[in-house]
């Protein structure tokens, strides 16, 4: 199951929107959208890149070898970032989290 997270403040600031996706099966969930090679042995912690996702220019990170991914969106491209990776997510049990530390409403 691939576990993805937007902050609620990124709707309030004029900053990108950092998406992490995390999970064994996260490069394949990305990789939809992705011309990059996300596999973890292509990929690995410390790689960036530029490229665009589902029509929408991002920069991918590596945080971590489990793999962890983390995704800068425009913010005025996030929402519908959002709604590709939520739909694009459903085969692989997308389960969705909020950050650490925010409130829900």
């Amino acid at each position: 199951m691939a576990f993805v997270q937007l902050p609620p403040e990124v709707l309030r600031t004029g900053h990108p929107a950092p998406v992490s996706v995390r999970d064994a099966t996260g490069h394949l969930l990305l990789a939809k959208g992705v011309m990059v090679d996300l596999h973890p042995k292509a990929f690995g912690p410390g790689d960036t890149a530029v490229t665009l996702v589902a029509h929408v220019g991002a920069q991918i990170t590596c945080i971590d070898a489990a793999p962890v991914y983390q995704l800068m969106v425009p913010r005025s491209f996030c929402l519908s970032f959002w709604d590709w990776l939520i739909s694009s997510g459903e085969e692989y049990g997308i389960a969705l989290r909020a950050k650490a530390g925010t409130r829900k409403d």
